[in-house]
């Protein structure tokens, strides 16, 4: 439990034994006092715990450039808005890959920061000026993949790490090596994978577009679109 929740929590007990004096005019000052401590500190807990912005699409687009698998380029448009806390910088978590990852960039420039931490990494990029509560704001991420895909199946996986209200996902595969049949999964809480609706394949070959849609995807629960090909 953190600080702030404690101090929530303090302030509720304290003030609310003491709201029905509020009625009292000869008693009301302290109590008064009280219950406006206690509200601005449910004010700030909200402030404190409240994101600095909502996701309205991600879209994340693994294309696979060659039959062997061994070239790819993953790339994540996302677009949000601003709530009220406003917006200074935006970090894209957790990138992690089978194979080796090279070229990341951000809006098509290296990422003004970068971190690398157990095996994923995380970039970021601070834009010119504060956004502001109600802007909405677009990015892309994008990098290579070398070696990520020379097996007989793949898989493409979105983690949910921050509300959104649709993910897209799409897997582009080369003419002459479509996938032949695919799926999609989700898993949330430690829980065992759940099965989604079948992923649309499509393309001049059935099967060089795979394809999946969710509306309001769970907030840290991981999407997995897997093919065989």
């Amino acid at each position: 439990m953190k600080w702030i929740d404690v101090l929530v929590i303090i302030g509720t007990v304290v003030a609310a034994p003491v709201a029905p004096l509020l009625f009292d005019s000869h008693q009301a000052v302290i109590p008064a006092t009280v219950i406006t401590i206690g509200i601005a500190m449910l004010v700030l807990r909200w402030w404190l715990h409240h994101p600095e912005f909502n996701l309205l699409l991600v879209e994340k687009v693994l294309t696979v450039s060659n039959a062997t698998g061994r070239k790819a380029t993953l790339i994540r448009n996302l677009h949000g808005k601003v709530t009220l806390k406003g917006l200074t910088e935006f970090w894209c978590r957790n990138i992690a890959a089978d194979g080796t990852i090279v070229n990341i960039m951000i809006n098509d420039e290296p990422p003004q920061k970068t971190i690398h931490e157990t095996g994923d990494i995380h970039v970021g990029k601070r834009f010119p000026r504060r956004l502001r509560g109600g802007e909405k704001f677009s990015l892309q991420l994008s990098y290579e993949l070398v070696d990520s895909f020379i097996n007989r199946t793949g898989a493409l996986i979105h983690v949910v790490e921050s509300k959104t209200e649709k993910l897209r996902m799409i897997v582009m595969l080369p003419r002459e090596r479509p996938a032949k049949s695919a799926r999609a999964s989700l898993r949330s809480d430690g829980q065992s994978p759940k099965k989604l609706p079948d992923p649309l394949l499509s393309g001049l070959n059935a099967g060089e577009r795979v394809e999946i849609e969710i509306e309001n995807p769970k907030s840290g629960a991981e999407y997995c679109l897997e093919w065989s090909w």
